[in-house]
């Protein structure tokens, strides 16, 4: 019943292989490029950094993106085939013979209830609000996260400012 979402999950992994694999290729190729134009000095100036640099950035942005969509899917896609389990698990609790309608109603209410509902976590720190410090207690990063947090709620009013 619920193979295709396993089909689909190990589709969604195995794209995000290739996005990572195509990730480290194209850095590679940026990299390679770069030794070439170093070698001859005359061609090389700030503005060949920079648009190596911008590139770069652009592309790994691309395929970090595409990489997080299809980890995104297959995690979806996992969290279905485990709603199905839980299903079956309580279909066959109902059809087993000691089967006690007072006695597992319970059990079988916090296998269905919601067994499909799947909300993912949301990508942007402007939206979840403050960003928790990973490291509590170590200075820099003390500051780093107050830094942030200052800069997403002068986000969050500018962006309320402008939506009134």
């Amino acid at each position: 019943m619920y193979e295709p979402c396993s089909i689909k999950a190990n589709n969604h992994r195995a794209w995000a292989n290739v996005i990572l694999i195509s990730m480290i290729l194209v850095i590679i190729a940026f990299i390679c490029l770069f030794v070439v134009f170093q070698k001859d000095k005359d061609t090389l100036n700030e503005h060949i950094i920079y648009i190596f640099a911008v590139l770069i950035v652009i592309f790994l942005g691309v395929f970090i993106n595409i990489y997080n969509f299809h980890l995104k899917e297959a995690a979806r896609y996992e969290f279905i085939e485990t709603a199905f389990k839980r299903i079956e698990i309580a279909e066959t609790i109902i059809k087993s013979e000691k089967y006690n309608r007072a006695d597992h109603i319970e059990p079988i209410k916090s296998l269905t209830q919601n067994a499909f509902t799947f909300e993912p976590s949301s990508g942007s720190i402007f939206k979840k609000g403050k960003v928790e410090n990973p490291f509590p207690g170590h200075p820099t990063l003390e500051v780093l996260t107050a830094l942030i947090n200052k800069l997403t709620e002068l986000i969050g009013t500018l962006q309320k400012g402008q939506n009134e």
